[in-house]
């Protein structure tokens, strides 16, 4: 990988159109509260059985114990008299998922106003991607992995200036349709999004839409949340959905954009998104700028390295145009300021 500032990654790009890919990171620099350690702590108490997984693995990671509850699912269906057993493991993984999901709206801020300014800051990073200002030829799109609402609200703050469109339509509630002049996508589902028999919709209330998101979770009504433990897992998911399957192709799309440039920001890397990042290699974009903080650890940082040179030589392998990756600061691009 090539170190780069951020401003000379943006002028480098100037004449490009530029996707972006956001992970965790982007909102956890704006909301400290997303941490896994502090969703996991959120939920102490809440079962003895996930606790004492979170203990014994010595993680607050929730895709570790989710996978940890798949694998030995699939180690006990090939035992007989097992049937038992294996349905009170699927039972902890459900109350897993459904703990995340509390969780998550449970440390959530409540309002936008609770962030003060900071999505002008937003809106100005953003702008680099799906500005208005750079015209139609030059705008990228947006994809995020994040289950929260704060790309949703910075877009709505910013919508003077920034092309959002996340493909839901007028009315009540607003229902997906797929179209071309989307450019917002949730690669992994979101908490304001709730899908039945096939059909995607998207909660939008003129109050504070985290209490009306609790509301529908307490009554079992859980948002379309992808937080399976494996990457394999993630796949079948998103299969089953076409608002996810959907966003998928499109990602595939962006990465296969050879007048285009990929910003990935807030992401690791994990195993666990492989079916994200294999479509770098896979595809014909050109140049990927990957996001690596001063102060990850350097077990960390070699494994994004390690990633990046994967990519760069799976994409000469199949023989595919060159790939170039190159790694800036976050703190430069500084998101919320």
């Amino acid at each position: 990988m090539t170190p780069i500032t951020f401003t000379n990654a943006i002028e480098r790009t100037a004449q490009r159109r530029r996707h972006l890919l956001l992970g965790n990171g982007f909102s956890i620099s704006a909301w400290s509260d997303f941490r896994y350690d502090a969703l996991q702590g959120k939920i102490v108490g809440e079962s003895d059985r996930i606790d004492a997984l979170f203990d014994s693995f010595q993680t607050a990671d929730f895709e570790r114990v989710a996978r940890a509850l798949r694998e030995a699912q699939r180690v006990l269906e090939v035992h007989e008299g097992a049937e038992a057993l294996i349905k009170i493991i699927e039972n902890d993984h459900h109350d897993l998922r459904r703990l995340l999901v509390s969780a998550i709206a449970g440390t959530h801020p409540a309002a936008p106003s609770e962030l003060g300014d900071l999505f002008d800051c937003c809106a100005s990073f953003l702008g680099h991607f799906v500005g208005k200002a750079r015209g139609k030829a030059l705008l990228g799109n947006v994809f995020s992995t994040n289950y929260d609402l704060l790309l949703y609200w910075a877009l709505m703050r910013g919508k003077d200036v920034l092309e959002a469109n996340d493909g839901f339509l007028g009315g009540r509630p607003l229902t997906w349709a797929p179209g071309r002049e989307q450019r917002i996508f949730y690669l992994h589902g979101a908490l304001h999004l709730f899908e039945a028999e096939g059909v995607t919709q998207k909660l939008a209330v003129p109050d504070r839409l985290i209490d009306a998101i609790g509301g529908r979770i307490e009554k079992q009504d859980v948002p379309l949340f992808i937080s399976e433990g494996s990457s394999h897992e993630k796949r079948v998911r998103i299969e089953e959905s076409r608002y996810l399957k959907a966003a998928s192709d499109c990602l595939g799309e962006a990465c296969d954009d050879p007048e285009a440039s990929l910003f990935i920001f807030g992401h690791s890397l994990r195993a666990e998104d492989a079916h994200i990042f294999e479509r770098i290699p896979d595809g014909r974009v050109s140049e990927v700028f990957i996001s690596v903080r001063d102060v990850d650890r350097s077990e960390a940082k070699a494994e994004i390295r390690k990633a990046a040179e994967l990519w760069v030589a799976k994409r000469a392998e199949r023989g595919g145009p060159p790939l170039e990756v190159f790694s800036y600061n976050p703190a430069e691009a500084a998101p919320w300021g």
